[in-house]
């Protein structure tokens, strides 16, 4: 008899969605004869007076959980993000640095993104940013439009989510030009100079970065007078990304619209000037958010693979912080 792998379920969810992770996860053990996965709250450690679950707990699935929990448990061996993105997970100082990491590859996550992305770029192709202008002053006026063929979108941050956002993008037409830190391939771009060329010949730019040291405070000033006069910009990423005044100046100069979806502070606050700014469009982080029943059965698949002492998906480089 193989032996009992203890999961933790810790983090900033209502306990309403945890209960569903739980049972998704149990349902799904059961399907495929997974017997030795034994899935826990966060709050049986608390009851647990004499912090015998505290020492048997193996994996912590995780939500943005509270500073030093996870280093508080002595026998993990493996840590599973419920996010794509492991920032504000590495940012635990307390994180122990030999428990891997995996972060959350969800293929319905990706679709999600991707559709969010067309979505965007086809709103700001078919320049309908400008005429929403035009209705608020009742002008009637036809806008001459140009062919997807015509249009470049510039994708930085060519991940995995980048990747897929291309391919949809270019079966519609659209000329794709791509850039990440390494692995160079047609129309992909690495270094500072592939970076200008990319942002220099973009009508539209969209932002799939990942948040990492290197990459806060991307989008500056010096950016944004690399961007073609009249581009416009997409923020899917993280808005730490973004540096507001630089943005706000390069919107009153080079850029002729933003669409932001992820900002330093969340909820944005209320005075914040993205609300009103007549170049902004503004939405409440949901361009792939995490879903229980896609999610689950990539988790319970690293449940497995521990329990049977494999190697885990999608392990965080913790050089590279993704």
């Amino acid at each position: 008899m193989r032996q009992l792998v203890h999961v933790l379920l810790a983090g900033a969810l209502p306990a309403e969605q945890w209960r569903e992770y739980k049972q998704l996860i149990e349902q799904l053990c059961a399907v495929l004869g997974i017997e030795n996965i034994s899935v826990h709250f966060e709050e049986e450690l608390s009851a647990d007076v004499s912090g015998e679950l505290r020492r048997l707990i193996g994996i912590v699935v995780v939500a943005n959980p509270r500073p030093g929990l996870v280093a508080s448990l002595p026998a993990l061996k493996l840590i599973q993000s419920l996010w794509a993105g492991v920032d504000k997970l590495l940012l635990d100082s307390t994180l122990p640095t030999e428990v891997p990491v995996a972060r959350l590859v969800d293929p319905a996550m990706t679709e999600t993104m991707t559709q969010t992305a067309l979505g965007h770029v086809m709103w700001l192709h078919r320049k309908m940013h400008q005429y929403y202008a035009q209705q608020k002053k009742q002008q009637w006026q036809p806008l001459e439009h140009q062919s997807t063929a015509q249009t470049t979108v510039g994708v930085i941050g060519y991940g995995e989510l980048g990747k897929a956002t291309g391919q949809l993008l270019r079966m519609l037409g659209f000329n794709v030009l791509g850039y990440r830190r390494t692995e160079p391939e047609p129309s992909v771009y690495v270094g500072e100079s592939g970076l200008t060329h990319v942002l220099q010949s973009s009508d539209i730019v969209i932002n799939l970065l990942p948040l990492v040291a290197d990459t806060k405070g991307f989008f500056n000033s010096q950016r944004f007078l690399q961007f073609k006069q009249g581009a416009c910009f997409v923020n899917l990423a993280r808005g730490a990304h973004v540096i507001e005044p630089d943005l706000q100046e390069a919107l009153s100069s080079r850029l002729a619209f933003a669409i932001l979806d992820v900002f330093n502070t969340e909820p944005l606050e209320p005075n914040h000037w993205f609300w009103n700014h007549p170049k902004v469009v503004v939405t409440p982080h949901v361009a792939a958010d995490t879903r229980v029943q896609t999610a689950v059965p990539v988790v319970v698949e690293n449940l497995r693979r521990v329990a049977l002492g494999l190697e885990p998906l999608y392990l965080v480089d913790r050089k590279s912080g993704y």
